[in-house]
């Protein structure tokens, strides 16, 4: 017989339903400056269950822990009716093919394929691109910051370490740079309501001024590459820092974030699963999918892992109609 759960109130309601087949969350603490920020520190933690499960979470498990997947294209808010704050939605790689502008989905293949291309000679068993990124640079570390990062108040910029490596292939990263930012604007721009989009526009205007990538770029100034041990690589395209569970501090409220996994994930692995804790809400974050969100929530990416001797739903690869051969099986959450 299964124990009832015990309810915890946490900062933020669990979701609800609205009429446009979305959801929202209602805050349950004062909104005040301060007070928010001190809300979003105390509802952090993980629930070890999300953090060790390898393949899907039952129903009632997600009950249990009192956490929400959210399958993709689903928009989430904070907030309704004429208060509502769009703040994340996951965009999958089928919706990216069929709503976005027809250019974006071969895009993202043909970054895929830079950023996963093998080397040569001694160098045939590693990421070219990744090598690139390295520079020669030692360590197990596997995350490479470009670009540059603003504070809403423009008053510092924190510039990534360039390398003589990276002057050495300046015309491959910008290229790259130039596709990330193009891909990055068109998602942006696809799921965040317009007069969502207007309050951007009109702080451009009296931002410090940046470009990053493209002359049309006003969402975001940074860009991190994060490679993984089985053949994933996620892109962060945000205008903060990023790190394990954290919040952007230099994030400004009024931009969005942008995560893209552009991976080959090999059969029997269980892809990466992104989790902002302030609304306890996850998604799993499948190849070539999408996810916008805004980075004042505090939230972590669990890397991809091999399924091994797990007893759970596995993930299913999408079909072959994406463009490219793939040598796993089929399935989305």
């Amino acid at each position: 017989m299964t124990s009832p759960v015990t309810k915890v109130e946490f900062h933020y309601s669990p979701p609800i339903p609205r009429e446009d087949g979305h959801i929202y969350h209602m805050p349950n603490f004062p909104t005040g400056l301060g007070a928010e920020n001190l809300a979003r520190a105390r509802n952090t933690e993980v629930p070890s269950l999300l953090n060790d499960a390898i393949g899907y979470l039952t129903a009632e498990e997600d009950r249990s822990i009192q956490m929400t997947r959210v399958p993709p294209n689903q928009k989430v808010f904070v907030n309704k009716d004429e208060n509502a704050v769009f703040t994340a939605q996951q965009v999958d790689s089928k919706m990216i093919k069929e709503e976005l502008p027809s250019w974006v989905m071969p895009e993202i293949l043909k970054l895929r394929e830079l950023f996963l291309r093998r080397g040569e000679g001694n160098d045939s068993d590693k990421s070219r691109f990744e090598q690139i990124l390295r520079a020669g640079k030692q360590g197990k570390d596997r995350v490479y910051p470009m670009a540059w990062s603003i504070p809403p108040q423009g008053d510092s910029v924190g510039v990534a370490t360039t390398l003589k490596g990276h002057i050495e292939h300046c015309d491959e990263l910008a290229a790259a740079t130039r596709m990330i930012s193009k891909i990055g604007q068109a998602i942006i721009r696809y799921v965040t309501p317009a007069e969502e989009l207007r309050v951007v526009e009109l702080q451009s205007e009296i931002d410090a001024a940046f470009t990053m990538g493209d002359e049309e770029n006003r969402n975001f100034s940074s860009i991190q590459v994060n490679y993984a041990n089985v053949n994933t690589v996620a892109l962060s395209v945000e205008m903060g820092k990023s790190g394990s569970l954290h919040i952007d501090a230099k994030d400004d409220p009024a931009r969005m974030s942008v995560l893209l996994n552009i991976s080959n994930i090999p059969e029997g692995c269980w892809p990466p699963v992104f989790t902002i804790l302030s609304l306890r809400d996850y998604w799993v974050f499948a190849p070539c999918d999408a996810i916008v969100f805004r980075a004042k929530h505090p939230h972590l990416s669990t890397g991809p892992r091999m399924m091994g001797d797990s007893k759970r739903k596995p993930y299913i690869s999408l079909p072959d109609w994406l463009g490219w051969t793939q040598s796993f099986t089929f399935g989305l959450d």
